[in-house]
């Protein structure tokens, strides 16, 4: 099971990170943390929850997701901007992936930051153009897009724009049962094909949370009929929420 949010982030929130300034008010903490706690108290409970691009705060995510995760629910979630110690003008776009795990034999999280290797082509000019800065380059002989293997369910990540790559897509291609896409996305109408196709392709779930403001968060299906592929497909709305759908990916290890 797996709870895809849609949740809006602001540009306001956006500069401000990117200035390297990020807005933490009392507001925003309880927008989060309101969203957050309504994850784990429904029914029923996700294993996964994910959040789009861009959406905690440096200061607050690792304290936020340790209190979900504890409950027993994994995140994927997007980080705001971190800034580059060793460069001023470099900025790092990350996705947080949280796992609950007892591999080394009790219950604890493992946490690990997975970097955006691409900037899409607005992020990288609007960083240029307004704040003076870029994202910061993959380290050198640093792996590819890695593939996790989670109490025997193997997913992938791709941040956004990512997803535009062929060979990301073709990187996954029979290794993984779903894709996880935190997004900041406003041009839905590109991505819905690239959705489409890409469950068809991949051959795997594609699971994508979006900034609220633009929508379509969305759990597609690589499924014969056509009724049966959109298993969640949200959109609007003036509050923050969250949809929970389950994947059979047992079902589609037997098919392949």
């Amino acid at each position: 099971k797996i709870a895809i949010t849609s949740l809006e982030v602001g540009d306001a929130e956006w500069h401000r990170a990117a200035d390297g300034n990020p807005i933490l008010t009392l507001d925003r903490y309880r927008q989060l943390n309101r969203l957050l706690d309504s994850t784990v108290k429904g029914s029923p409970r996700p294993a996964y929850l994910i959040l789009p691009e861009l959406c905690l705060p440096q200061r607050w995510a690792m304290r936020m997701v340790s209190k979900i995760t504890q409950r027993g629910v994994s995140v994927i979630a997007g980080m705001e901007y971190r800034h580059d110690r060793t460069n001023p003008n470099w900025v790092h776009n990350e996705a947080l992936i949280a796992l609950r795990t007892i591999y080394p034999g009790y219950q604890t999280t493992l946490f690990l930051l997975q970097p955006k290797r691409q900037p899409a082509w607005r992020e990288q000019k609007l960083l240029a153009d307004e704040h003076s800065k870029w994202l910061a380059p993959p380290l050198a002989g640093s792996l590819e897009h890695p593939v996790y293997s989670h109490q025997g369910f193997t997913f992938g990540v791709l941040i956004c724009s990512e997803l535009t790559d062929i060979q990301n897509r073709s990187h996954f291609q029979g290794k993984v049962d779903a894709l996880f896409v935190p997004e900041w996305n406003p041009d839905i109408e590109s991505f819905t094909a690239l959705v489409e196709s890409s469950a068809l392709d991949v051959h795997a779930y594609i699971v994508q949370a979006n900034n609220r403001r633009f929508g379509d968060s969305r759990m597609r299906a690589p499924m014969k009929e056509h009724f049966k592929r959109d298993l969640i497909r949200v959109k609007g709305g003036l509050n923050d929420y969250f949809v929970v759908g389950e994947i059979d990916y047992i079902a589609l290890r037997r098919f392949q």
